[in-house]
């Protein structure tokens, strides 16, 4: 566990980030077998118009993953845009599936990532998944898919680490590359948001929030 807390750390420096919190919130949703047995996904969406600005979620029971998160290409084929950073770290069966945008490069960020559906063309031209460079996207939904893999099926279900689900951050405002970590995160899979909008944004059973308040 002090590991995967140490990764957590340096991830959030690495992109660039704030721990002072904004009134926004992140939901994360896991969803298991959504492709099949033995398969699962991880996607995310935020109430912060802006959007998502990088992820650290820890997962349990998974025995393979690959990024989704979405990126534009150059026109040498390099990552360009979008969440160009991330990965999949640590050892079977305990994961940590982390993500960003890179903060240091201002004509590289997209905003309104899990916020809004999004074409190409705020991509640059183009949109694909990260693992997956030949494959070209038409639009990024909400929730945005972030991860995909496989599990055991004959073991234990993928799940958020009880202990240490994560955490992320959204981008203050589409003025400038300020990203900060939200007011609330959501770990579970909710309503489409929509839904959580017409019912005050109410948390179901199946889902438990880290609540990161300013300090008074």
């Amino acid at each position: 566990m002090k590991t995967t807390l140490k990764l957590v750390a340096v991830v959030v420096a690495a992109f660039g980030l704030s721990h002072a919190a904004q009134a926004s919130q992140i939901f994360y949703c896991l969803n298991i077998d959504a492709n099949g047995p033995g398969t699962w996904t991880l996607s995310a969406w935020t109430d912060a118009p802006a959007g998502l600005a990088s992820y650290v979620v820890n997962l349990t029971g998974v025995a393979s993953g690959k990024s989704s998160q979405p990126k534009g290409l150059d026109v040498e084929g390099e990552f360009g845009t979008g969440f160009t950073l991330g990965g999949l770290a640590l050892a079977s069966p305990n994961w940590q599936a982390f993500g960003g945008q890179n903060t240091t490069d201002a004509a590289s960020v997209v905003y309104g990532v899990g916020n809004q559906v999004l074409g190409p063309d705020a991509f640059g031209g183009s949109i694909s998944s990260r693992d997956q460079n030949n494959v070209k996207l038409t639009e990024i939904s909400v929730p945005a898919l972030l991860y995909w893999g496989t599990y055991d099926p004959s073991g234990a279900s993928p799940g958020f680490n009880p202990y240490n689900a994560g955490t992320g951050a959204v981008f203050n405002s589409t003025d400038g590359i300020q990203a900060s970590v939200p007011d609330e995160i959501h770990f579970g899979c909710l309503p489409e948001p929509a839904s959580l909008l017409l019912v005050g944004l109410s948390i179901p059973a199946l889902a438990y929030a880290i609540r990161r308040r300013k300090a008074a």
